[in-house]
């Protein structure tokens, strides 16, 4: 069934304005790191806000998919934006120091150059435009960008998991962040430790450990989920004789 007008002006606008913010933190970024002499490492200073709001503003596509306005799974969806917004919005504000690494600036460039080609692909069929170029950069550019992202958010879930250890280990041995770096600082907001009312301990450092030990499953999966879209976007032609001789 066709959407309502109003759905797809939304939509439309939804993607066009999602395209252009992340269109910002690319030219941003690449500006200043190949024109202005800074690195890699500024990035989150550079352009951390702007990401922010970029991912406080992505939940709203697991809405649409359980609104029913696109053709998606809500779960897949929310686990997605879960997986980023946990990295963007959580490791990245709370944990010392980890917004100086590098693999921060190479994050935005990945997690940008997938969504400055994604959400313009969604803003055209929106409105039922077709645009090959475009689709075929959506179903090509992951093949590296997929990677590069998720590499660089193990590196960064891995310098925040040594980060809060050793918070963790002066917490164990002292009893009190009081007047101790800010590692303990962190360890103390984002842990539980014994005794409490709950009766439960838990450690965000051994957390981030089990999380980086899903991260490579779940990648291959969506990885190779995302090659058979592209195989079905744009068979070979081996495969298009295969179909019509089938």
């Amino acid at each position: 069934a066709a959407r309502p007008a109003a759905a797809v002006a939304y939509l439309t606008a939804y993607n066009s304005v999602m395209g252009a913010l992340w269109g910002t933190v690319v030219w941003q970024l690449l500006r200043a790191v190949l024109v202005e002499g800074a690195t890699l490492e500024q990035a989150h200073q550079l352009v951390g806000k702007q990401v922010f709001v970029c991912q406080c503003a992505s939940v709203a596509e697991t809405l649409h998919a359980a609104a029913g306005l696109v053709r998606s799974g809500v779960s897949a969806n929310f686990v997605q934006w879960l997986g980023r917004s946990h990295v963007a919005l959580v490791v990245l504000s709370q944990v010392p120091g980890i917004q100086r690494g590098a693999a921060v600036g190479w994050m935005y460039l990945a997690w940008g150059g997938i969504e400055l080609v994604r959400y313009p692909l969604y803003a055209a069929s929106s409105m039922g435009l077709r645009v090959p170029g475009l689709a075929w950069l959506r179903y090509t550019l992951f093949v590296p960008l997929y990677p590069l992202g998720v590499a660089a958010e193990m590196a960064i879930l891995h310098a925040a998991a040594r980060q809060l250890q050793v918070g963790e280990e002066h917490l164990r041995l002292h009893g009190s962040a009081s007047g101790a770096s800010a590692a303990a600082a962190a360890a103390e907001r984002l842990s539980l430790r014994m005794p409490n009312a709950l009766n439960f301990a838990f450690s965000y450092a051994a957390f981030l450990r089990l999380l980086l030990a899903l991260y490579l499953p779940l990648f291959a999966a969506l990885y190779l989920h995302m090659f058979r879209l592209r195989r079905r976007k744009f068979p070979s032609a081996r495969g298009r004789r295969r179909a019509a001789a089938a």
